[in-house]
């Protein structure tokens, strides 16, 4: 438990220095980075941890769905979650960097909002994980589907809604 408010002490570190520095874009860069590695690179954590892992374990890569036509969909998952799982799993990958790669998609995304909507990007970033920390470990598919939907408010803000509908 020390190691999260070592983490969340960081980040209001950080947090205060963005307030003198305002332009300075490598406090963000930085609290993103340690975000996403601290997350990314979780292990057994969460409930559904082992039930993601031997997914990822059982489903094929993608190369073996277009050599082969073998079946990438399983009915334990959603579909596109499925061809997403077995396309990083055709890059080589453990189920571990799997859950890094999901991360460092969900925070980019994330990132990409805050920056659009908010002034103190460490401060946003605090103040969600503090609310979403929890939920957010546990459930890798939401993670991509919230960070999807979060990233195209900015479409709708626009007044773009042909992306919009296609990001939800």
């Amino acid at each position: 438990m020390i190691v999260y408010y070592i983490y969340f002490n960081i980040l209001l570190l950080l947090s205060v220095f963005e307030d003198f520095y305002k332009k300075n874009k490598v406090l963000d860069f930085l609290a993103y980075t340690i975000t996403i590695f601290f997350i990314g690179f979780r292990y057994q954590l969460g409930t559904d941890w082992y039930h993601y892992k031997n997914n990822f374990n059982m489903i094929d890569s993608i190369n073996k769905f277009f050599i082969f036509g073998n079946n990438i969909i399983t009915k334990d998952v959603e579909s596109g979650f499925s061809i997403f799982m077995s396309f990083v799993k055709s890059l080589g990958v453990d189920f571990e960097y799997f859950t890094f790669i999901i991360s460092l998609i969900y925070f980019l995304l994330l990132r990409t909002f805050f920056i659009k909507f908010n002034k103190k990007e460490i401060l946003a970033l605090i103040l969600f994980l503090s609310f979403y920390m929890y939920k957010d470990f546990d459930l890798l598919k939401q993670m991509l589907a919230f960070g999807l939907c979060i990233y195209s408010l900015n479409y709708l803000k626009n007044k773009k809604k042909y992306f919009f509908f296609i990001f939800i």
